[in-house]
């Protein structure tokens, strides 16, 4: 038994809080006003035993059900199969422009994801779009593979050679000799 609290008879069952089941559920539904720097002025934190030595109700005035829906971060997976062709189209599109704004990571996720859809589904509507954006983005993906390949082998056998600017451009620079 805590200090300070009265033993609960396990018959009775009563719990304490400020308000009955049904005005609590009416609360609920209410929309809750905006929080402002007022909204805290004065306020003090309550500890639970505080809490349930001030307010007080029985067992009756609960509710029988309490149902409270979540969602994981496990349930957030990406399934194709469950979007339609149009949300597809609109999911491959943003992809494909978003490869524009130098991420070229989302041209590679592009090709991946919509290879499938693209090439290897029966032919619906929308698949000679996806088709587009899955070239285009592997395209865009080889360019910038290209590039970045021929200029880190240019910077790794030539920046000995260029000095202080070989060292400026390098995030580390190497100890030891060249």
């Amino acid at each position: 038994m805590r200090p300070g609290l009265p033993e609960l008879n396990h018959q009775e069952r009563t719990l304490k809080t400020r308000h009955s089941a049904d005005r609590l559920g009416a609360l609920l539904q209410q929309a809750p006003p905006p929080l402002t720097a007022r909204s805290f002025a004065g306020t003090r934190p309550i500890l639970p035993d505080q809490f349930l030595a001030d307010h007080h109700f029985t067992a009756q005035h609960l509710p029988t059900e309490l149902t409270l829906k979540t969602r994981s971060l496990c349930e957030f997976t990406m399934n194709l199969e469950r979007l339609p062709n149009e949300e597809k189209l609109s999911l491959c599109r943003k992809y494909y422009l978003g490869g524009f704004a130098l991420l070229p990571f989302l041209w590679l996720v592009n090709v991946v994801w919509f290879f499938k859809e693209a090439f290897l589904k029966p032919p619906f509507t929308e698949q000679t779009q996806i088709k587009t954006y899955v070239k285009r983005s592997a395209m865009g993906l080889s360019f910038w593979v290209t590039v970045l390949t021929t200029w880190i082998t240019i910077y790794q056998h030539f920046r000995a050679q260029w000095g202080e600017v070989g060292d400026n451009l390098s995030f580390t620079i190497p100890l030891g000799t060249p």
